[in-house]
């Protein structure tokens, strides 16, 4: 599952009356920075941690999420495979 952890940013930003000009304030960013990251959907740890801090909201969850449900669809589907014997 892809996360478009740009859209969740850009969610909260609107929830909080927030825009993108405040988001590159507060992050010592020039505007270009947000659009080369909403053009490839890719960011870092530090500076997604930086956001996560800005908004007090866990943005990684969603990776942590996804990464606990592919690794349970991955054991249900080694469940399936192993036969059982009587």
């Amino acid at each position: 599952m892809q996360i478009e952890i740009e859209k969740i940013i850009q969610q909260r930003l609107v929830a909080e009356g927030r825009n993108i000009s405040w988001l590159c304030r507060k992050l010592n960013w020039q505007r270009q920075k947000w659009y080369r990251f909403l053009d490839n959907g890719m960011i870092n740890t530090h500076d997604l941690h930086k956001i996560s801090v800005l908004f007090d909201h866990d943005f990684f969850q969603y990776y942590s999420t996804s990464f606990i449900n592919q690794k349970e669809e991955r054991l249900r589907n080694a469940d399936r495979k192993i036969p059982r014997t009587k």
